[in-house]
């Protein structure tokens, strides 16, 4: 995919919008695009939580199940959002399981290449917490 397309979609992320061309390159080059049909699993609760998503299309069920099995939906999830919503800041296991409900394209960051990418550039930091913090 194009990678200007990546960071044009990217830039639009509430999360990124104060990033500068080169921070948001950065990004860009550690994020990668995945193709899910309907009805796949992007993760199941209780797996490693390792990288955080954003939806360029589709659609996408959050739900959680008890130990009869039993299906309790958290969220639906559309174009522009990031999931988990508990996003790079959180280390742990993923709180739900993410189902596609419509074939979806997501934007895969690994949490481990975002760290990295923090550590050459530290005014990221600085600028996530601040539209964190709105």
């Amino acid at each position: 995919m194009n990678i200007e397309v990546i960071k044009s979609f990217l830039h639009q992320i509430q999360l990124f919008r104060e990033l500068n061309d080169e921070e948001l390159d950065a990004i860009v080059n550690i994020t990668q695009l995945r193709k899910y049909k309907q009805r796949m699993l992007v993760f199941m609760q209780g797996n490693p939580l390792d990288r955080v998503y954003f939806i360029q299309s589709g659609m996408l069920k959050i739900y959680k199940t008890d130990q009869n099995g039993k299906e309790q939906i958290v969220s639906i999830l559309q174009k522009g959002e990031m999931f988990p919503h508990v996003g790079f800041f959180r280390q742990g296991a993923f709180p739900a399981h993410a189902e596609v409900t419509e074939e979806a394209n997501l934007f895969v960051i690994s949490i481990r290449d975002f760290e990295k990418m923090l550590l050459q550039y530290p005014e990221v930091s600085i600028k996530l917490f601040r539209v964190l913090d709105h």
